[in-house]
């Protein structure tokens, strides 16, 4: 029953989804909230941070929202899996597919905990998600006292029957963020997602390891839609530029879908006996130990400058103290 951990990419979870069975629907990594024009119409965000408790004190929890899908995190390793859904299953424009379907009205009256429960033994969900899996070939064993790798959180931003909320699964129930509209959402979501953000910036720490997701309708869907409209009206200088343009972003998302999908096999693919060989040829016609030998000579020049810099910086900090 174990669920694997997966790459943060905007390739990874759309192709995710599509095996959930939901159609027309992709993921696209957001840098600037200011600029969203090119990606609308957008269904919900999905914030990656680095874990801290929350400690907002004038957070708004909603115990019970009825018709909200909102499950506590009970699976290990899965929380961007359940974040995604979380949007998937609040925006009732989406085609979801029949198991994300069946699953929704099964659990309408559950409670957040069964929710999470019942979400954790969906077996389609969790082959798909398991199916982006690394090839490991090598079992590591980490001491926990010294695994200092920081645990990473997802969590989401949807707007559900004109209200915002955000989706925890670590919380107590739904955050409710104020009134919102379709059309005006993401002006609202802004500012509090980068509120959240600054709120990891303090004296002792300045912490910017964040990712924004925005779950969006299928940008070459919407462009071939929009051809098609252009197609229909009276042909005009802007008209026909319009269209070339449209075509030229059309090729640019086919290329950039079979981009995605050769990273994908590439993550998926055990690379070990390829490189064994390698090494093993190199050895026979005798180029291994040369090659040995020059990794060290520049393993040790990178040690040596990096020495010198500090000898330097330490330097300069004790002239400065000195004038001080």
């Amino acid at each position: 029953m174990n669920w694997c951990t997966i790459e943060s990419d905007p390739g990874v979870f759309t192709e995710l989804i599509e095996k959930f069975g939901v159609k027309d629907i992709q993921v696209e990594e957001v840098y600037d909230l200011s600029d969203t024009a090119r990606l609308k119409p957008i269904y919900g965000y999905i914030l990656l941070f680095k874990y801290v408790k929350d400690t907002r004190e004038n957070k708004t929890v909603v115990p019970e929202v009825p018709g909200l899908f909102y499950a506590k995190q009970i699976i290990t390793n899965a929380c961007a899996t359940q974040a995604i859904i979380s949007i998937l299953l609040n925006r009732p424009e989406i085609d979801i597919g029949d198991t994300l379907k069946n699953f929704k009205e099964m659990t309408t009256a559950f409670d957040p905990e069964m929710k999470g429960a019942a979400l954790s033994n969906l077996n389609s969900v969790r082959e798909a998600h398991n199916s982006f899996k690394s090839v490991d070939p090598f079992q590591i064993e980490i001491d926990k006292k010294e695994d200092s790798e920081d645990p990473f959180h997802f969590i989401s931003y949807v707007p559900f029957q004109d209200v915002l909320f955000e989706l925890d699964g670590l919380q107590q129930g739904p955050i409710l963020h104020g009134g919102c509209t379709n059309a005006n959402w993401l002006e609202k979501v802004r500012p509090i997602i980068e509120q959240r953000m600054q709120s990891y910036q303090t004296e002792k720490s300045s912490e910017i390891r964040f990712t924004l997701l925005a779950l969006t309708k299928r940008l070459q869907t919407k462009y071939e839609e929009e051809v098609a409209e252009l197609q229909k009206v009276e042909s005009t200088p802007e008209v026909e530029a319009r269209l070339g343009n449209l075509k030229s972003l059309i090729v640019d998302e086919e290329e950039k879908r079979k981009s995605w999908a050769k990273q994908n096999v590439r993550r998926r693919h055990n690379y070990v006996p390829f490189i064994t060989g390698v090494l093993k040829a190199m050895g026979q016609i005798g180029l291994l130990s040369a090659c040995m030998d020059d990794a060290v000579e520049k393993k040790k020049a990178r040690v040596a400058a990096a020495k010198k810099k500090d000898e330097s910086t330490e330097s300069q900090d004790v002239k400065m103290a000195e004038q001080e």
